[in-house]
């Protein structure tokens, strides 16, 4: 898939979250509807690529209503809990 042609479709927006340094390897989405959803946040390191993308598309962090994390990422070391 062109990555350019999924950068934004209607309502729903692309935003690279450059995980482990890598473009297009990981991205989260903001979909817009009366209000708007952070879907996938990327992990912590990524905190402003994600911010980064948020206003790359008009909006800000503030605008956001929903979060939705799908799922979590035990499978990465800095993300496992600590015995």
């Amino acid at each position: 898939m062109n990555y350019e042609y999924a950068m934004r479709a209607d309502n729903v927006y692309v935003i690279d979250t450059m995980m482990f340094g890598f473009e297009h390897y990981m991205s989260a989405f903001l979909v817009k509807g009366r209000e708007l959803a952070l879907i996938d946040t990327g992990l912590p390191d990524q905190l402003e690529a994600v911010r980064a993308g948020i206003k790359k598309h008009g909006f800000s962090v503030q605008d956001l209503s929903y979060i939705f994390a799908t799922h979590e990422h035990q499978d990465q070391p800095e993300m496992s809990p600590r015995c």
